[in-house]
């Protein structure tokens, strides 16, 4: 998960501080530094910034194909790095 301290980092969409009491949304590194929205990837933002953003929808449902597929990822980690190789192809297509 993306790093916070509030006060001193800032927002990837408005490049304002996050403040102490700023609500915030935050995403898990989800897409290669690639994809045309790796901003959006181990990120913090305002949750009004996210909120208002024209991406977030796109995000927010490749976001959702990524939790669906960690759903059913395989417990041994020679398994694990066969099968996220296969299934991160798709977001990764997005």
């Amino acid at each position: 998960m993306a790093l916070l301290i509030r006060g001193k980092s800032t927002c990837p969409l408005c490049g304002q501080v996050i403040g102490a009491n700023d609500e915030i949304a935050a995403t898990p590194p989800f897409l290669k530094s690639t994809h045309q929205l790796a901003a959006f990837s181990d990120a913090v933002f305002h949750q009004s910034c996210f909120l208002a953003s024209a991406e977030r929808p796109e995000v927010e449902r490749l976001l959702a194909m990524y939790k669906k597929k960690m759903a059913d990822a395989p417990a041994s980690l020679e398994e694990y790095e066969r099968w996220i190789a296969e299934a991160m192809r798709e977001i990764d297509a997005s």
